[in-house]
């Protein structure tokens, strides 16, 4: 059984040898990945999202060990991102932010020990575990004791060795936030919006590694004519309150499943390397949370439509409202 670290961690010497190449395949990534996931139960009625959770732990690193809070919190590019997949907690650090993933840890535990909100409701930490992709989860955490420390991982192995042939789904677990031309995306996105956004992404995380995505000029042609088939998803809102700007809030995406067509692998590999990675904007407040499954036959309760970039007055909006305090959120955070 694994001691409870005492201290900041300093960089894993497992981490992959990271080379500056020119991947056509994100299979072939050696950029370091951590993937922590933590089952947290709150011990009274909280509604907990991605900007409480973002905070609270922003707080808990800035006492607890400054070096992992400046690499994650005062980056120019956030190396990390998070996800509330109720009751699980999801930590994704990328690249050099590996390094602090114990720091992280022993945050998230203080975290819990301090609760969550301005009434700071006590939070159970009832296990933690590594994914690891096809090879699983590792235990790290088990009610208190300490079973083992995070080890980073290449992202290439987080994959699955396979792409859908078929039609597909894109499942999106938390709100998508999108922009085309600056303009932001309230509806149902074409493919090549999605897959954009994926380069996207994997460029700025892969600039930690040295790597730089390549995608030849016929796949992207190829990847314009993959249909939306149908979709069943609607623009969500929440409420956080910013520091910089002293106000609450909204923050908004696309909530649900899009339905595809068959894809080229080259081009849909990129999108699933953006269920490790996410994908969009503001995943440091919990959006931007994919997956890439087969799909099946439509079961009726689908919309299928031409779908729109531009926003829309008529698309209908889920707006989740909740009191706001300025304790809630890291210091100096937006």
């Amino acid at each position: 059984m694994a001691r409870r670290p005492s201290r900041e961690v300093a960089a894993n010497e497992h981490a992959a040898p990271i080379q500056a190449v020119e991947l056509r395949h994100p299979s072939q990534s050696q950029l370091p990945v951590v993937v922590l996931l933590l089952e947290l139960q709150p011990l009274r009625p909280l509604v907990v999202d991605g900007g409480i959770i973002r905070g609270a732990l922003g707080l808990a690193l800035h006492d607890l060990a400054p070096l992992a809070y400046q690499a994650l919190y005062e980056a120019p590019t956030p190396p990390y991102r998070m996800a509330w997949l109720a009751p699980r907690l999801k930590l994704v650090l990328i690249g050099h932010a590996t390094q602090h993933a114990t720091a992280v840890l022993q945050a998230a535990t203080h975290m819990a020990r301090q609760g969550l909100g301005h009434q700071r409701v006590p939070v159970h930490l009832r296990a933690a575990f590594q994914d690891l992709g096809p090879a699983g989860e590792r235990p790290l955490i088990r009610d208190g004791a300490w079973l083992g420390l995070p080890i980073p991982v290449r992202l290439g192995s987080m994959l699955s060795p396979r792409d859908p042939t078929g039609p597909w789904a894109l499942h999106l677990d938390t709100p998508l936030f999108l922009k085309q031309s600056d303009r932001v995306v309230r509806d149902a996105p074409p493919f090549s919006v999605v897959l954009a956004r994926a380069i996207e992404r994997c460029s700025k995380m892969f600039r930690f590694g040295g790597e730089f995505p390549m995608l030849p000029a016929e796949v992207r042609e190829a990847a314009a004519h993959v249909r939306l088939r149908a979709h069943a998803c609607r623009w969500t809102e929440f409420e956080r309150y910013s520091a910089r700007q002293k106000q609450a809030m909204l923050i908004g995406g696309i909530r649900g499943v899009l339905h595809y067509g068959p894809a080229p692998q080259a081009a849909l590999a990129w999108v699933r390397a953006c269920t490790v990675l996410g994908l969009g904007g503001k995943l440091s407040f919990g959006l931007g949370d994919i997956r890439v499954r087969e799909d099946g036959p439509l079961t009726g309760d689908e919309v299928i439509q031409k779908p729109a970039v531009a926003a829309s007055a008529s698309q209908p909006t889920e707006r989740v409202a909740r009191p706001i305090d300025p304790k809630n959120l890291s210091r100096g955070a937006s």
